[in-house]
């Protein structure tokens, strides 16, 4: 599902719209929606299996893919006047105070750890959804030495594991982050931490990316420059896809970049970049990299 296909206008393009309307009970799907919207929490969380439950007596009536969570969400983001906003489906239940599941997912992680915990020297550990809501952070022990760097893909750090992870600090989301992981780095970062943060080249990472600024403003993004973008391109991608331009959004960190990917039309992924991302891991800090003073539109890859 697209990231913003949660609202009436995602319903239309994939024709849930017109099944929505030929529902055989369409009065009785219309008052599980509205006990549904009844009965989501004011303040406090729930858990969507819960919720459907109290709401409609069934805990899978709102799973992914069924016309009551579609109708639901529909209606949610209608009430919240963002029909136009990107949001994933993760996102807009998240919006809601529903969890969809707070021990799937989370944040795999190496070397960062809540409050207390105690996890071997280069070990690897997921935080679960319910950790990551009740999770404190230690600040960092030296003012020079308090970066944690913060993917996309679990391939970067499968790679820092096959040498010597030693003291690298990385978290990663493993996909689009929820609000739950969002608002859990914002809490690191006011720690002390700085956050350096990157993702694919891609509508999704871009988007990644924005929300990690958006969470943390301190956040300084990491080797996604026009120029990364250029050296990440593969010179013979099998089935990489097209960008969808109309989605590629700002790049505000580098102006140069949204238009850099506009012009080539094609994703690229962090695996092009791991050997620099892991000498960045090992040095402990992001290289800093500037913006070139003009835009590389035409660039050949190298």
């Amino acid at each position: 599902m697209r990231p913003d296909d949660t609202g009436w206008d995602g319903l239309r393009r994939r024709g849930s719209l017109a099944r929505l309307l030929q529902h055989p009970h369409p009065e009785q799907l219309l008052a599980a929606a509205f006990a549904v919207l009844h009965h989501l929490p004011a303040s406090a969380r729930v858990d969507r299996r819960r919720l459907a439950h109290t709401a409609v007596g069934s805990p899978h009536a709102l799973d992914a893919g069924t016309e009551l969570a579609a109708l639901v969400l529909a209606e949610a983001a209608t009430a919240r006047a963002d029909t136009g906003a990107s949001t994933s489906v993760r996102e807009a239940w998240d919006r809601l105070g529903v969890d969809l599941d707070t021990l799937t997912g989370g944040l795999l992680t190496l070397g960062v750890h809540p409050a207390g915990w105690h996890i071997p020297p280069g070990r690897p550990s997921i935080l679960l959804p319910w950790v990551l809501h009740r999770a404190t952070w230690p600040a960092p022990r030296h003012s020079e030495d308090r970066w944690v760097f913060l993917t996309e893909n679990p391939s970067v750090t499968a790679a820092a594991l096959d040498g010597d992870p030693g003291d690298l600090r990385l978290l990663c989301t493993v996909g689009t982050p929820s609000r739950t992981e969002l608002d859990a780095v914002a809490r690191l970062a006011a720690t002390g931490w700085r956050i350096a943060v990157r993702a694919d080249f891609d509508c999704a990472g871009l988007a990644l990316v924005r929300a990690v600024i958006d969470a943390v403003p301190d956040a300084e993004v990491w080797r996604m420059t026009a120029a990364d973008y250029i050296t990440s391109l593969h010179p013979a991608p099998f089935d990489a896809g097209v960008l969808d331009r109309n989605r590629v959004g700002e790049t505000p960190w580098d102006p140069c970049l949204a238009d850099v990917m506009r012009a080539h039309g094609r994703p690229a992924y962090e695996e092009a970049l791991i050997d620099q991302l892991l000498a960045d891991l090992r040095q402990g800090r992001p290289p800093g990299s500037a913006p070139a003073s003009s835009c590389p539109v035409n660039a050949r890859m190298p």
